[in-house]
């Protein structure tokens, strides 16, 4: 309940991405090596998924206008998580969780966005913050069908959440379809209330897509986004001593 209540109470300004929604939307992407992306989890003592997130905030960084990555404004992010066992592999249904997580826009050097980011994820494990989300959606799966609207308009009366960050492995090896090979693989996270801009990250067969959905009308230029994400790669990857 502590670590619900911590969340809940820190309203989350917005960003210009953040606001209704239209019903248009622009799918960006850029691809990533996964060997590469170990590395720089090797060199920096952390998660894959960190060093994703913090591939994320330095292309938002570079996205955002200057005056709103500047101390102390921070991206809050909702990351999914997965509750399933090894034994539930292959059952229906969804059992899914999450944490928050700040990305720091407001910091210059790549370095410290991944040590931030990664210290971050391992206190709110630490603290128990996947298990507080997990309890309030079974809350607000036993409530009544006649508040079911009302609870999903929540976020938009008391945001708590700038953005959606998912992670999902992939296939290690090659697929195929009706014989022919599946080059790429590019994942789609769907919009959420007040939310017009979402990440979602998915490994396939030696390379990692980080794909951007986003309100076309909340974010006209999100095609800037490939390039943002490439250019933030590459600057993590050259602070690290990957490169």
């Amino acid at each position: 309940l502590g670590a619900l209540a911590d969340v809940v109470r820190r309203k989350a300004a917005p960003f210009t991405f953040n606001g209704s929604l239209g019903h248009d939307r622009r799918i960006v992407w850029a691809t990533f090596d996964l060997d590469e992306a170990l590395a720089m989890r090797g060199a920096a003592g952390c998660k894959v998924n960190d060093v994703a997130l913090a591939v994320i905030a330095g292309a938002l960084r570079r996205f955002l206008p200057v005056p709103e990555t500047v101390p102390p404004r921070r991206v809050r992010a909702l990351v999914p998580m997965s509750l399933r066992r090894d034994d539930e592999h292959l059952r229906l249904g969804n059992r899914v969780s999450g944490m928050f997580v700040s990305l720091p826009v407001d910091v210059a050097d790549a370095r410290e966005r991944l040590h931030l980011i990664a210290a971050e994820m391992r206190a709110n494990k630490e603290t128990g913050q996947a298990r507080a989300f997990d309890m309030a959606l079974g809350v607000a799966g036993a409530a009544p069908s006649l508040l079911a609207p009302m609870l999903s308009r929540l976020p938009q009366w008391w945001p708590v959440a700038h953005t959606v960050c998912t992670n999902v492995p992939g296939p290690r090896e090659r697929r195929s379809l009706l014989g022919r090979r599946i080059l790429e693989v590019h994942p789609l996270v769907p919009l959420a209330v007040g939310i017009g801009l979402g990440f979602a990250i998915l490994s396939y067969a030696g390379t990692i897509s980080i794909t951007a959905t986003a309100d076309a009308h909340l974010v006209p230029d999100a095609e800037r986004l490939a390039a943002a994400l490439r250019a933030s790669a590459d600057e993590l990857a050259l602070h690290l001593g990957v490169r």
